[in-house]
């Protein structure tokens, strides 16, 4: 293993430093003055920071150990810093970004080639703003989707970020919400016309019960709009056209086009995707 410490002479009495068996291990020893020198491994911090679409933030180094390697922006610690303070600056200095801790993900022991025996305390941290701009240490800054990926120079690097992917991927299965649709809460939006609906962040669907030869007077909204019909038909009026959508057929509407809709002459259902929430039918 690399020593840490560099120096071959005793800075007290000048005598060459050896090596000698002390307290159960191998340890630096000067001979003159019987003073052990311990070598202890330096900390160094690294940041895990998931951008949007679940993306993840990485560096390219532009030096050595792993030279042109990916990796995540990382560094040495700071005289009277703490490790928190240490991430984050190397957060900026290497990608440009500015960012918060929000949480502890671990402590891993690594082996440098270069720098001896390390500790690296891997935080992941949550973006606040900057503008993304590989420097200092770094000669690329990017973000990866999770399938691209490449392999990361350290392993402690590699196993911190399956620890932060594994947390993330659970945190989002909180969001998925299976349903049935005619469990959903029914409520009449006209004569005639019974809606259901449900939703995600951005994002909604409505389904449509018409009693036959309902009438959906014409209107308009800011929103975009889907049609599909799944039971009988529905004769649409669009912008001063008219057509009949069957089972399976549906159409696409612009925000503020005008258009009117009436049933069949049956039972008719259809479903409409919308953008964005239309909190009248929340």
């Amino acid at each position: 293993m690399k020593s840490n410490l560099s120096i071959k002479f005793c800075p007290y009495c000048g005598y060459k430093l050896v090596r000698k068996m002390l307290e159960g291990r191998e340890r630096l020893y000067c001979s003159g003055c019987e003073k052990i020198y311990y070598e202890n491994p330096t900390p160094v911090v690294a940041v895990i920071a998931i951008g949007d679409e679940g993306k993840i933030l990485l560096i390219k180094r532009k030096i050595e150990p792993r030279k042109g390697e990916w990796a995540l922006p990382s560094g040495f610690m700071e005289l009277e810093e703490s490790p928190v303070e240490a991430a984050l600056r190397e957060l900026a200095e290497e990608t440009g970004l500015k960012g918060k801790s929000k949480r502890l993900i671990g402590v891993y022991p690594n082996n440098s080639e270069i720098h001896g025996y390390l500790v690296t305390i891997i935080y992941e941290v949550e973006i606040l703003g900057g503008k993304l701009c590989a420097g200092d240490d770094a000669e690329e800054a990017e973000f990866f989707a999770v399938n691209q990926i490449p392999s990361l120079a350290f392993q402690s690097h590699q196993e911190a970020l399956g620890v932060v992917l594994k947390i993330w991927r659970k945190e989002k299965m909180k969001e998925v919400n299976f349903f049935k649709v005619n469990e959903l809460k029914a409520k009449e939006i006209m004569k005639g016309i019974t809606m259901r609906s449900v939703a995600n962040k951005n994002s909604m669907i409505t389904f449509f019960e018409f009693t036959p030869n309902s009438i959906v007077p014409e209107h308009k909204h800011p929103h975009e709009q889907i049609t599909v019909v799944t039971v009988g038909s529905l004769k649409m009026t669009i912008g001063g056209e008219t057509k009949t959508l069957k089972v399976g057929e549906g159409v696409v509407i612009p925000p503020n086009i005008e258009h009117k809709v009436i049933s069949s002459n049956q039972i008719t259902k259809a479903f409409d995707a919308w953008y964005p929430l239309r909190e009248d039918y929340l």
